[in-house]
């Protein structure tokens, strides 16, 4: 084990000799690199006042499933996307910042067109790898002015921070929708998609569920206008 590693033994050994009790703990192991690198449960049992017996026991894969479970509990897998849970608590604490520097968030839910087409022409693994591709586009046209959801299927959401107006709300969407009509050009061939998108600005104070309602509406709205396009609603619109 390294330095840092061998210290923490210490004081384990160190605590079980004080207490005469036994200590169970589980000891990280950090590669020459500075990476995790493994877990060991130790158990350290006083054998008389000045004697111990100590047994250890490779957790490291019992950790990664572990991480495995608790990282798919918030995230999409074929993604790697915040999940819906995960989206909740990325727009409550976006939510937080707005009302604390007074810069409105804004949130938006993007739908890719007539999806099901591409599945049933090219197949669910070429629909997947599209997914995967879309999600890319996306991220990149968003940058670091917001994070990239995927709500389910062909659904995604978006919050950005820090919106400082309608206009500015605008000049994003116009510029994700711009992104997204480029062809795609995946292992299946080119394929080419359009989306529909609806979106909302919150000063802060809004009803998490009175937003997700909304702009579910707003894209709605955008699909029955035609699909390609988006719309921005007030919050309010959701209450009449």
């Amino acid at each position: 084990v390294g330095e840092d590693q061998s210290a923490d033994l210490q004081r384990l050994f160190t605590l079980t000799i004080e207490t005469l009790e036994t200590q169970i703990a589980i000891i990280d192991l950090v590669s020459e690199v500075g990476g995790w690198a493994g877990a060991f449960e130790n158990t350290v049992v006083p054998v008389s006042d000045d004697r111990l017996l100590a047994t250890f026991r490779d957790v490291t894969e019992i950790r990664l499933e572990h991480d495995r479970l608790v990282w798919l509990a918030d995230h999409d897998h074929l993604t790697g996307l915040p999940n819906r849970r995960n989206l909740e608590q990325q727009m409550a604490a976006s939510l937080t910042r707005a009302r604390k520097t007074s810069t409105p968030a804004g949130f938006v839910f993007i739908d890719i067109d007539d999806f099901k087409a591409v599945n049933d022409s090219r197949g669910h693994d070429a629909g997947d790898v599209l997914l995967q591709a879309f999600v890319t586009r996306l991220q990149s046209a968003v940058r670091d002015q917001g994070i990239v959801a995927r709500l389910a299927g062909d659904e995604f959401a978006v919050v950005l921070d820090s919106v400082a107006s309608s206009a500015e709300l605008e000049s994003i969407l116009d510029h994700v929708m711009c992104e997204v009509r480029k062809p795609f050009d995946i292992s299946a061939g080119e394929i080419t998609v359009t989306c529909s998108a609806g979106a909302v600005l919150c000063a802060g104070d809004e009803a998490i569920t009175d937003i997700l309602r909304t702009t579910d509406k707003a894209m709605y709205r955008a699909k029955h206008a035609g699909k390609n396009c988006y719309r921005i609603t007030p919050v309010s619109a959701s209450k009449e």
